[in-house]
């Protein structure tokens, strides 16, 4: 029988911790079905969803541990359901404005208040060409559960970003 396991890693960011992790996955017996990874601050880290046989789970779990002797912390999750599928409506929103303090803060009370959860959010700071500040940007995948009042939610967030002066897009993904 074949179970679904998340595991997240952080280590410092080097090459072959990819190879090292996949290796270490295939080794046991496990396939590795999805991932999101990044470098941030000179740390490399992600998340990877397996799936692998029931009687190699342990086998699986000893090995990705044993990886903290490389340098490599990880953190595992048995037993996940992968079918879980919500069927709610999706939406992006991207926001883009000079940065400051509590952006995102402000942001995931809005979430937050409209029974809105994060799926997916990428956000990043870089140098504004002209006036040599910081920008802010980011991308937030949100679904809306049926409790959720979409036209509430734009409507709240149009009034955020004037407050904070930011440009943002709404969209159906």
């Amino acid at each position: 029988m074949q179970q679904h396991m998340v595991f997240t890693f952080i280590s410092d960011d080097k090459p072959g911790i990819v190879e090292l992790l996949s290796q270490t996955v295939s080794q046991a017996g496990g396939n590795w079905l999805e991932s999101r990874l990044t470098k941030l601050a000179g740390k490399f880290a992600g998340f990877v969803q397996v799936s692998i046989n029931t009687a190699d789970s342990n086998k699986l779990q000893q090995q990705l541990s044993a990886l903290q002797q490389q340098g490599i912390a990880v953190l595992i999750q048995n037993n996940i359901d992968a079918d879980s599928q919500d069927s709610a409506q999706n939406i992006k929103l991207t926001i883009i404005g000079l940065d400051r303090p509590g952006i995102v803060k402000e942001l995931a009370t809005a979430f937050v208040s409209h029974h809105l959860n994060v799926i997916n959010m990428h956000s990043y700071t870089e140098s504004a060409a002209m006036s040599g500040g910081e920008l802010f940007k980011a991308e937030v995948d949100l679904s809306m559960h049926a409790d959720s009042e979409p036209d509430k939610f734009t409507d709240e967030i149009e009034a955020l970003c004037d407050e904070l002066d930011l440009d943002y897009t709404l969209t159906d993904i």
